[in-house]
């Protein structure tokens, strides 16, 4: 008897001393985001744009040596009228252990490890990559997707299918003089398996000079360096002997003719390399050119999101229907809603109905109600995520009739 008697005691106080959850706390909520399954170009699952996110904010890990890639994603904020870079990463697996590859565009790209509850990728597609460059012949589907690019120097446009480590190194080597130039450097990551990658040579006026330069096709690599093969002041002409395809690095022979006869024979590679080229030098840490969004955003409905199948028209918030608040304003108002307190959300939906509060790649998300009474009228926020509401204070509530005309 004694010890039901304790053991009811307890349970009435553990459960009276329960702590309220907080009225503010950020994640990575699905619908604001945008994502994008470059494999195949289409819309993948929102939840696993959060997954991505929640992933590639954890603690870095050291990179496998030998791994398998699957899918390519692109996970971006969803419009808010701000310059925010997406987060890119990639799926693969070393020895049964799922990872992430993830840029965020900002920092030097890094490897995270996923849990079991994280693992919701498909696995259908993962491939081995290649352990050498390939240099081929472009394909008809690629051509025709590539139509639009104007290969100047004829037969110079190849097709290209990379390894996902070290660099790219393209070199030239003057078959009279023996010397040899770093033209093209490129960094070799997981995001360049699978998807198609092109090299192919250009006439072009720059910097007061008629150059004959290399460029590679590569979305989202990191390119490193871009140097003319010839430059001189006057118009040249170039002819260009393409290699059979190989995997030795072999591109083809550049002949370039200047207008007083003088004659230059180059020999192109594309090969792999471990090291960088001496005087090449990865690009710096934090880039600054991305906005963290801290801000708090009233809308009339939810954020748009893009179809990238485009069956659905992308339909923007008009200047009308949202209002941001300033870095400050985001501040006080956060503030002034962690002093609210947890209860049954009571009135009706607001006109302005969407409050959504920015923290950098996190955010949170609410609905806003109004209980009007005859002398006074009481607002709730109710958490979309969590399915909690609270009821603000009158100093929070007066700052949202007042200042954000919130009725």
């Amino acid at each position: 008897m004694r010890i039901r008697f304790v053991l009811a005691l307890c349970l009435v106080f553990l459960s009276g001393c329960a702590e309220d959850p907080d009225p503010v706390r950020f994640s990575y909520v699905p619908d604001l985001y945008d994502t994008l399954n470059v494999s195949d170009f289409k819309s993948a699952d929102p939840k696993l744009g959060s997954v991505i996110q929640e992933v590639c904010h954890q603690k870095k890990v050291k990179p496998p040596t030998q791994y398998t890639v699957g899918d390519h994603y692109y996970v971006s904020l969803v419009n808010i009228g701000l310059f925010v870079e997406g987060m890119r990463a990639t799926y693969i697996e070393s020895d049964g252990q799922p990872y992430l590859y993830c840029d965020d565009m900002r920092h030097r790209p890094t490897f995270h490890s996923l849990t079991k509850k994280q693992t919701s990728f498909s696995t259908s597609d993962l491939t081995k990559p290649v352990k050498k460059i390939e240099i081929k012949a472009v394909d008809s589907k690629n051509r025709q997707l590539y139509s639009h690019l104007v290969d100047k120097v004829r037969k110079s446009q190849r097709q290209l299918v990379l390894p996902t480590t070290g660099y790219l190194v393209i070199r030239a080597k003057n078959d009279q003089t023996g010397e040899t130039s770093v033209t093209n450097v490129m960094e070799l990551t997981p995001f360049a398996h699978g998807t198609p990658h092109f090299v192919f040579i250009d006439k072009a006026y720059m910097d007061d000079r008629y150059q004959i330069r290399l460029h590679l096709l590569s979305d989202g690599m990191n390119i490193l360096a871009e140097e003319p093969v010839f430059a001189a002041t006057d118009a040249v002409k170039a002819k260009f002997y393409p290699a059979a395809p190989n995997n030795q690095g072999k591109y083809g022979s550049l002949h370039v003719t200047t207008p007083s006869g003088e004659r230059s024979r180059y020999t192109l590679t594309v090969r792999q390399e471990s090291e960088l080229p001496q005087g090449i030098k990865l690009l710096p840490d934090d880039d600054d050119s991305s906005e963290s969004p801290h801000h708090a955003v009233f809308h009339d409905r939810p954020f748009p999101k893009v179809d990238y199948t485009q069956k659905t028209t992308y339909d923007e918030l008009s200047e009308q229907e949202f209002l941001m608040t300033s870095v400050e304003e985001m501040k006080t108002l956060t503030g002034l809603i962690k002093q609210s307190q947890v209860a049954e959300k009571k009135g009706k939906l607001a006109e302005r109905s969407y409050l959504t509060l920015f923290n950098g790649d996190q955010a949170q998300q609410f609905r806003i109600y109004l209980d009007r009474r005859v002398k006074k009228t009481d607002i709730y926020l109710e958490d979309r995520t969590r399915k909690i509401s609270f009821k603000l204070t009158p100093k929070a509530r007066d700052l949202l009739l007042d200042s954000y005309q919130i009725d």
